[in-house]
C-alpha cells in the first residue's frame, strides 16, 4: 500500500456537519474490520488495567504474608445510626 502524498490528503473531503455524513459509506467488510480492531484495542486496554490491579494486589499481599509490610486497615469505624428501624416501632 503506497503512502499518500500531501496533495491527495488535502483533496479528501471534510465533513463539516454530521448530517452530511453518509452512514452507508464503507462496505460491510470495512466496517466489520474497523469494529473488530476497535474492540481489540478496548479489550487490550481493559486487560492491561485489570492486570495492573492484580499485580499490585499480589505485590502488597506477598509483602504482608512475608512480613515485610504491615497489614493496615483504612476503614472508618462503625457508627450506629440514630434512625429507628420500622420493625421496632
Amino acid at each position: 500500500m503506497a503512502m499518500q502524498d500531501d496533495a491527495q490528503i488535502e483533496a479528501m473531503p471534510v465533513i463539516a456537519r454530521i448530517d452530511d455524513f453518509d452512514t452507508r459509506s464503507g462496505s460491510l467488510l470495512e466496517r466489520l474490520i474497523f469494529n473488530n480492531r476497535l474492540d481489540a484495542g478496548v479489550t487490550i486496554l481493559l486487560v492491561v488495567m485489570v492486570s495492573l490491579v492484580v499485580v499490585e494486589s499480589a505485590r502488597v499481599w506477598i509483602g504482608v504474608l512475608t512480613g515485610r509490610r504491615e497489614a493496615r486497615v483504612k476503614e472508618a469505624p462503625f457508627v450506629a445510626t440514630r434512625l429507628v428501624m420500622e420493625e421496632q416501632g
